[in-house]
């Protein structure tokens, strides 16, 4: 389910035009590609949407909550329904923006892809997961921004939390910290503060 929702936010915030399939804003355990021709439960997701009382303000205790209870499905479609109202927000920033790959370093570096986008004075970054099974802690592992000297903001807010972040200097570029930006969920779009 954690890949399953890193590959969301991945379609949602990469270069390109997001490829989705209706009805499958919850779980989709099938083992084929999805098709538009199946019926679409559109009730229940109204319904889920309007309990999750979308757009709600983002918090880390909703984030938790939706983690906790990960087999309902609420936060696919939360994830699914945040990262869609940013990319309304922020026209241009994931459509057309700059794509600035990040290294990472550390004990866990190779179970960690991110980048940043940036479009007209405005930035994102984005980082999820990969290969989680049997990590054990992300320990110092950290994402590095190299050749970034300008134009990402410093202070940014996750857009399924709305948890504080910001860019630290460093030798390498600007970098974050991937314990503190997983604390609260193993993914994250940050958003650049105003």
């Amino acid at each position: 389910m954690i890949n399953s929702l890193a590959q969301t936010v991945l379609k949602l915030t990469a270069p390109g035009v997001p490829d989705t399939y209706q009805g499958t804003e919850l779980w989709d355990f099938s083992l084929v590609d999805p098709d538009n021709r199946r019926p679409v439960a559109y009730d229940r997701r109204r319904e889920l949407l309007a309990a999750l009382n979308v757009p709600r303000e983002a918090t880390p205790a909703l984030a938790r909550e939706l983690l906790e209870t990960i087999e309902d499905g609420r936060i696919k479609l939360w994830v699914t329904s945040r990262a869609l109202q940013a990319r309304r927000q922020n026209p241009g920033l994931f459509s057309e923006g700059d794509y600035l790959p990040a290294t990472a370093a550390g004990a866990s570096h190779d179970r960690v892809f991110a980048f940043a986008r940036r479009h007209g004075g405005r930035s994102a970054i984005v980082a999820v997961p990969r290969l989680t099974r049997g990590l054990d802690g992300w320990g110092d592992t950290r994402l590095l921004f190299p050749g970034v000297k300008a134009g990402l903001n410093a202070r940014y807010r996750n857009l399924f939390t709305g948890e504080s972040h910001s860019l630290l200097p460093s030798k390498d570029g600007p970098a974050l910290v991937v314990s503190d930006l997983f604390a609260t969920l193993p993914f994250a779009v940050l958003l650049a503060s105003d």
